[in-house]
């Protein structure tokens, strides 16, 4: 049976979908597993310190598949990358259940070591997608990536409800191995393969993938043109290292710039710490520390509607009019946020302590149906081909150094400064990174990857109209503009 282009595209996506699926139950995982080690009986004796290490611990690992993923997925492909990252973290839940069975601690964290690969590879799965699927349909699939991260918290936390930790374990092994499986099947991406001067190859698997139309064959001659022009100023000794001679290309550092701060966004706006701490941080806005689990729980029916209405807003509205909207609002609430709960530390309200959650309760969908997801479907649209590797390397380290060391000094933060001096701090800072991405990110919606890649090149401009579609930054515009 011959499938459909669509169809083909979002069955190859699948296979690190299952993997974005990972980063959400382990993101989810450590607010349910905290309490639970904390627990007596547990068979575990843990202080402050060591769920700070168990919470922080993926965030450190992150940063195995930053620097090996680059040059793994640069020189043996998408589809080598894909399978050395799905079976370490396969392993990681395995090492998890056994972990339970000794009550040992080393394995319990080298199986947290272990859960973290996923959240170093967020810029590898990105590419993927972006590389697999074409600019219509990208929309969607990068779209849908969001969403299986937070179906991925969702399922951790209801099950927490009903299973003990260990068996949890067990089911956060089954997307890893699907992810796998499916990857087995894989083609290498039509990038790839231009990129190694096998054009025959990217020709076959282009049209296998896209189907024939006039724009995609634009598109793909486009890219081998590019490609070829590259290496006709390169000797073959300076191509074996042009993959490190590339680091001081303002062309290279353009974009990691942008989307240093464009993963700034949704790391001070709480897309880590609000799950990592989700048990905790629902109780302290609350007021009331037997209802932390409830909050948690709730918290996941706010965020898949929001996951899900993000993709209309993708389609109507443009990515720089999502990210900026919703972020400048989203960080307007975190302040009001903010001086509720230092009111209540003077006036104890139980009225505005249930405002309070009102307010985070509505801040919480803003951002799972708008900066929280735009940010990560930056990943795998802003570098050009021959800067994608080593740009993700980059900003993959810097990225994970911050989600890390948020994670790890929160509950530190909070003991000094309260919750609302936190969320105040991340909030300037969330601020700040906002103001810089409305002066210089591109749009990248319904665009190629080769015409977005131009942009940095200087070859194309930020903003490029695609039918009676157009966001301008420059001109004097709504920031939220409708494709009319």
């Amino acid at each position: 049976m011959i499938l459909k282009p669509g169809i083909k595209q979002a069955i190859y996506t699948f296979g690190v979908q299952m993997n974005m699926f990972s980063l959400g139950t382990a993101s989810a995982y450590a607010g349910t597993l905290g309490p639970a080690l904390s627990e007596p009986g547990s068979g575990f004796h843990i202080d402050l310190k060591m769920v700070s290490l168990i919470a922080s611990m993926p965030g450190w690992s992150g940063f195995l598949p930053i620097i090996l993923l680059g040059p793994l997925m640069h020189f043996a492909g998408r589809k080598t990358a894909n399978i050395c990252l799905s079976v370490p973290i396969f392993c990681g839940w395995i090492l998890t259940y056994f972990a339970a069975e000794y009550n040992s601690i080393s394995m319990l964290l080298a199986g947290r070591f272990l859960h973290g690969l996923p959240m170093g590879a967020a810029y590898f799965i990105s590419v993927c997608i972006a590389e697999f699927s074409d600019p219509k349909n990208r929309n969607n699939l990068l779209g849908f990536k969001p969403i299986t991260a937070v179906l991925g918290v969702a399922l951790m936390h209801t099950m927490a409800y009903y299973l003990h930790w260990k068996h949890m374990a067990l089911v956060g092994a089954i997307p890893p191995a699907l992810g796998f499986l499916i990857t087995l099947f894989w083609p290498e991406t039509p990038e790839w393969l231009v990129s190694r001067a096998r054009y025959e190859e990217a020709e076959t698997v282009f049209y296998s993938l896209r189907g024939y139309s006039k724009e995609g064959e634009h598109e793909l001659m486009q890219m081998i043109e590019c490609e070829k022009d590259r290496r006709k100023f390169l000797s073959d000794n300076q191509r074996r290292f042009a993959f490190w001679k590339t680091f001081k290309s303002p062309i290279l550092w353009r974009p990691i710039a942008i989307l240093f701060f464009a993963l700034l966004v949704p790391v001070m706006g709480g897309r880590h710490y609000l799950v990592s701490y989700s048990v905790h941080l629902g109780a302290q806005l609350s007021g009331d520390k037997t209802k932390g689990y409830f909050y948690t729980v709730l918290s996941n029916g706010i965020a898949i509607p929001g996951a899900v209405l993000n993709l209309y807003l993708l389609k109507r509205f443009s990515r720089r009019g999502v990210l900026l909207g919703t972020g400048f609002v989203g960080s307007v609430m975190l302040a009001v946020a903010c001086a509720m709960l230092y009111i209540r530390t003077i006036y104890p309200s139980e009225a505005l302590s249930y405002s309070i959650l009102g307010v985070f309760a509505v801040y919480y969908f803003l951002a799972n149906c708008g900066f929280y997801p735009v940010s990560y479907i930056l990943m795998g649209e802003i570098f050009p081909l021959e800067y994608r590797a080593l740009g993700s390397l980059i900003d993959g380290l810097l990225s994970a150094l911050g989600m890390a060391l948020v994670s790890a000094f929160l509950p530190w933060l909070e003991i000094a400064m309260g919750t609302y001096g936190v969320l105040l701090i991340f909030g300037c800072i969330m601020l700040i990174s906002l103001i810089y991405l409305y002066y210089h990110l591109p749009e990248t919606k319904n665009r190629s990857l080769h015409d977005v890649g131009d942009y940095f090149r200087g070859k194309s401009p930020k903003i490029r109209r695609v039918g009676e579609f157009a966001f301008n930054a420059d001109e004097n515009r709504s920031i939220l503009e409708v494709d009319k």
